[in-house]
C-alpha cells in the first residue's frame, strides 16, 4: 500500500500547502493508515494538524460529536455517522488553528471484517466523508478482498476524496 499512497499522500500535502490548508482525519476501519499515509511525507507537519482514531463508538461520541441517536439509529457504518465524523472533526481542527485560510477534513468508518458484517452492511462497506469550508463529499464504497484489502483501500480513497474535496472547494469564489 505505500507504494501506491505515497504519491497520492504527497500530491494532497504539495495542494494543502499550496492553499494554505490545514489537514485533519479521523479513522475508524483504518485504524491510522491514513494518518501514518500521510505523516510518511517529510515535511507533513506544516499542514497536518491533528489525526483521530475514534475506534470505539464512544470515542466517536467524545471526540467528534457523534450522536448517540445517530449511533442508534443508523451504527457507525453508515453516511449519517460520517457525515457527523467529518464535521465534528472540521470544527475541532477549526478551533486549533485560527488563522489559516482553511481546513480540510476526512473521516473514515466501515466494514474491515472479518467480523462485524450483517445481512444489509457487508464486508468491505466503507463510508469516507471529506469538507473543505462548505465544500462536502460522501462516498460509499463496497470493498473486496480481506481485511488489510479493505482497509489499504479505504486509505487510498480516502486520499483521493479528500484532494477532490480541496480542488472543488478552493474554486469556489
Amino acid at each position: 500500500m505505500n507504494r501506491e499512497a505515497t504519491p497520492r499522500a504527497k500530491t494532497l500535502l504539495e495542494a494543502c500547502r499550496a492553499h494554505h490548508c490545514q489537514l485533519a482525519v479521523a479513522e475508524s476501519c483504518t485504524g491510522g493508515m491514513l494518518a501514518a499515509a500521510i505523516t510518511a511525507i517529510p515535511g507533513a507537519s506544516d499542514c497536518f494538524s491533528l489525526g483521530i482514531v475514534a475506534y470505539h463508538n464512544n470515542a466517536k461520541q467524545a471526540y467528534l460529536g457523534v450522536s448517540a441517536a445517530t449511533l442508534r439509529q443508523h451504527g457507525a457504518v453508515s453516511v449519517p455517522c460520517a457525515t457527523e465524523m467529518v464535521n465534528g472533526l472540521y470544527q475541532r481542527c477549526y478551533d486549533l488553528v485560527r488563522g489559516h485560510d482553511a481546513v480540510l477534513a476526512v473521516a473514515v468508518t466501515g466494514i474491515a471484517g472479518p467480523g462485524g458484517a450483517s445481512a444489509d452492511k457487508k464486508l468491505g462497506l466503507v463510508h469516507i466523508a471529506a469538507r473543505c469550508r462548505d465544500t462536502q463529499r460522501i462516498e460509499t464504497y463496497q470493498f473486496s478482498g480481506g481485511r488489510h484489502r479493505v482497509r489499504a483501500g479505504a486509505t487510498l480513497s480516502a486520499l483521493d476524496l479528500a484532494l477532490e474535496t480541496l480542488v472543488a472547494a478552493m474554486r469556489k469564489p
